[in-house]
């Protein structure tokens, strides 16, 4: 039985021949260095991310910046203190939400039961993602609670969506277009084994690395 569920996976490819499946839906969607501030209505302001050198999971990890901004999510590039490694951390904190003594909690335009139908969601698809290990799948290093909310912790990826290499160059060459199609649909077969559907498949959602 396949579960027609938003999974928010990354397809990852490799110049010349390899894909990640990235986990994205189109709401909430990783923007590689850059940040995007999004207003949460005309009546409350920008959404705070948390500032350079805040700590998470009892000082595991360290956040740098933040680095993308989604409808569900805020992205952050962060290291791993001890390791020094940097990760990408995605924090459950939906548009109209806000930060209040440290916690994310539901703002004046937002129900509890939405906030928390979303985080519920968000844990959820958490611990499905941890299940993948394939090369084309961004990786899933950790995923806790905290400060009211929920964190999960990916492989921080050097490179660039397909999205992007196409607005740059034009089309691919057929030989490339090709291995892609091949990266992508080996990727996805082990989603679609999982009992899963990606339902989100697009150049934005495909990031090639290096």
């Amino acid at each position: 039985v396949y579960l027609n569920f938003p999974v928010h996976l990354v397809l990852i490819c490799y110049h010349p021949s390899t894909v990640i499946l990235w986990g994205t839906n189109p709401k909430d969607i990783w923007v590689p260095y850059r940040y995007n501030p999004i207003m949460t209505s005309q009546s409350e302001s920008v959404r705070q991310p948390l500032s350079a050198g805040s700590l998470l999971k009892r000082g595991q990890y360290q956040i740098r910046k933040a680095i993308g901004a989604g409808g569900f999510a805020i992205t952050y590039l962060a290291n791993q203190v001890g390791w020094n490694w940097p990760v990408a951390i995605k924090e459950y904190c939906p548009v109209g939400s806000v930060r209040t003594g440290g916690h994310v909690v539901c703002g004046p335009d937002t129900s509890t039961g939405e906030f928390e139908q979303g985080l519920k969601g968000f844990i959820q698809e958490s611990q499905l993602l941890l299940r993948f290990t394939h090369p084309g799948i961004v990786r899933i290093l950790d995923q806790f609670e905290e400060a009211g909310t929920a964190y999960l912790v990916e492989e921080f990826l050097d490179g660039v969506t397909l999205e992007s290499i196409l607005e740059k160059s034009g089309p691919l060459s057929f030989r490339k277009a090709l291995s892609l199609v091949h990266q992508v649909g080996s990727a996805l077969t082990v989603v679609h084994g999982a009992g899963l559907v990606h339902s989100d498949i697009k150049p934005e959602n495909i990031f090639l690395c290096e």
